[in-house]
């Protein structure tokens, strides 16, 4: 099966990924074999005809006694458990403690649930919260969908802009290879995430802080579009996006190709357009940005405040030494070159180095930091 290889990484960020494709390419036997590459369980979900009870569980009349661990001498008064003294819950059906235990979730085919059925399932599954019932937030939730066959409600295309849509297909060279070895490998294709992934979060905060403010009108909803289609939301932004992006730039998938994947299945494909087209726009590198830093060149704003993310996850991978000397002239040039002139993004742009400090913070940054608080 031909799967963009960010979806593996976008679903180890915790971000609920569906994958969409046709019938028995391989999607469901790829999640399995996702999670046994983690080295984590997996909960295999049919939806087909699902109704929220399956989810829930089903409910049970349970005497308030028996929750509040009275002593057994008040048990023994016949006048105590009265109609009054009974309450309702739900008895939990045993996949989802499976889940709790650290089981990847994998949903089958939501596209076979109709509106109404669609409505209550995700918008519980995606939110992680099973009425009473909430599951860790480190669960990984998968699905797999193939065409709709049902028009959707405005609802719930809303709710589907809560999971990443991977577009999935099958690919020639897999296929050959698999009925020469008689199996599919994802080992080759899958990276897992590094402990510290997280540290690269504020880079990408950047980059699409920098995107805002050069186009604001490509974070709005399309006026038309696939209707499955996510877009880009304070939701699909926040939660999905930056994770994702972050995720993939930390196992090194850092082209072009690679983020109009991520932002595609987070944001849709107008967002994924305008965003693509926006960083191709940059002529220069980190290194002769910095070069430009370095001489005390005035660089333009929308320029400077993308190319520092690039300067600061460059000198995330550089030696100590090196990249405490392209620390101190980047937070310097923030202090002379932009503080006066623009000091909100200064001292956004300075919060950013100040992730990892390697050196002296100028004193005109400190004062504004103290007053701003």
């Amino acid at each position: 099966m031909k799967v963009s290889r960010t979806a593996w990484t976008t679903l180890q960020a915790h971000v609920p990924v569906i994958l969409l494709g046709d019938n028995g390419i391989g999607k469901s036997s790829s999640l399995i074999a996702f999670a046994k590459i983690l080295k984590k369980d997996y909960v295999h979900l049919p939806l087909i005809g699902a109704a929220p009870e399956d989810l829930l569980g089903y409910p049970i009349v349970v005497d308030r006694i028996d929750r509040d661990n009275t002593s057994s001498e008040r048990a023994d008064k016949a006048d105590y458990i009265l109609a009054k003294d009974k309450y309702c819950t739900y008895a939990p059906h045993r996949w989802l403690e499976d889940v709790r235990n650290g089981a990847i979730l994998i949903l089958e085919e939501v596209n076979r649930l109709d509106n109404d059925r669609m409505q209550n399932v995700l918008a519980q599954l995606l939110d992680k919260q099973l009425g009473q019932y909430r599951l860790p937030v480190e669960t990984i939730i998968a699905g797999t969908a193939n065409i709709w066959d049902v028009a959707l409600n405005e609802i719930n295309m809303n709710l589907l802009t809560r999971a990443a849509w991977y577009h999935t297909d099958v690919s020639a060279a897999e296929e050959e290879r698999a009925l020469i070895s008689g199996r599919y490998d994802l080992e080759t294709t899958v990276k897992v995430l590094p402990d510290d992934w997280k540290k690269v979060m504020p880079v990408i905060r950047m980059k699409l802080a920098a995107f805002y403010r050069s186009r604001p009108n490509s974070f709005r909803k399309p006026t038309e579009g696939v209707p499955t289609s996510p877009w880009p939301c304070p939701r699909t932004i926040q939660k999905h996006a930056v994770p994702a992006l972050a995720a993939a730039y930390a196992v090194g998938f850092r082209t072009y190709e690679d983020y109009a994947d991520v932002v595609r299945a987070c944001c849709g494909p107008v967002f994924a357009d305008d965003f693509t087209i926006w960083l191709e726009a940059r002529t220069r590198s980190p290194q002769e940005l910095y070069e430009c830093i370095k001489a005390g060149e005035n660089i333009p704003l929308e320029e400077l405040t993308i190319g520092l993310s690039e300067i600061f996850a460059w000198i995330l991978e550089k030696p100590e030494n090196e990249a405490k000397t392209y620390w101190v002239d980047c937070v310097n040039y923030i202090a002379k070159k932009i503080l006066k002139s623009t000091p909100e993004l200064a001292i956004y742009l300075a919060s950013i180095f100040m992730e990892k400090q390697m050196g002296p913070i100028p004193p005109e940054l400190v004062k504004l930091v103290g007053r701003i608080g």
